[in-house]
């Protein structure tokens, strides 16, 4: 079918023939088919489908924004480009996110690795238990500030009353259990 023949379809459909919109949808269909076919060759056949219907929606939506006095097929390949853009974003969207649901949480320093039994204490309200004999004295002691109430805002000011700098001392005590 010619632009013109599409264009006398898309008319005969805006002034309320439902034979002509009828007529205008099978004939649009199959070229729309093929161009995103074409574009995303790597889509599976449902995906494909899946966006000719979106097309073929948008059309049905925006089918009053059709000028009778200019050409069908940039109108409709404007239509086409928009909703394979948007379908180009849910792809990368969809491929871009992992499903976490059944990964083991794992962590490169081997101590931080400990099994369930390993936070018996934790739960018993004791949290040095849990930190592990790796932790070394301030982790313990900041650990035991936590069960007695207090938090990292209690063991900033005690650092800081000792004549110590948070951030550098907690710096210098990550450093030294590293090199142990």
């Amino acid at each position: 079918m010619t632009d013109d023949e599409l264009s006398q379809l898309m008319r005969a459909a805006q002034a309320g023939d439902a034979v002509a919109y009828t007529s205008l949808l099978e004939a649009i269909a199959p070229r729309i088919r093929r161009v995103v076919g074409s574009q995303r060759h790597f889509a599976g056949a449902q995906e494909v489908e899946d966006l000719v219907q979106d097309v073929l929606l948008s059309v049905h939506a925006v089918r009053a924004t059709y000028d009778p006095s200019r050409p069908f097929a940039p109108w409709l390949a404007a239509i086409v480009r928009n909703r394979l853009a948007d379908g180009a974003r849910r792809y990368a969207r969809r491929s871009s996110e992992i499903a976490v649901d059944n990964l083991d949480v794992t962590f490169a320093d081997p101590g931080a690795n400990t099994s369930e039994e390993g936070y018996a204490g934790a739960a018993a309200g004791d949290p040095r238990p849990a930190a592990g004999p790796a932790a070394g004295g301030r982790a313990a002691e900041a650990a035991g500030d936590v069960a007695q109430g207090g938090g990292r805002r209690h063991r900033v000011e005690h650092l800081r009353a000792e004549g110590g700098h948070p951030s550098r001392d907690g710096l210098a005590a990550a450093r030294a259990r590293q090199d142990t």
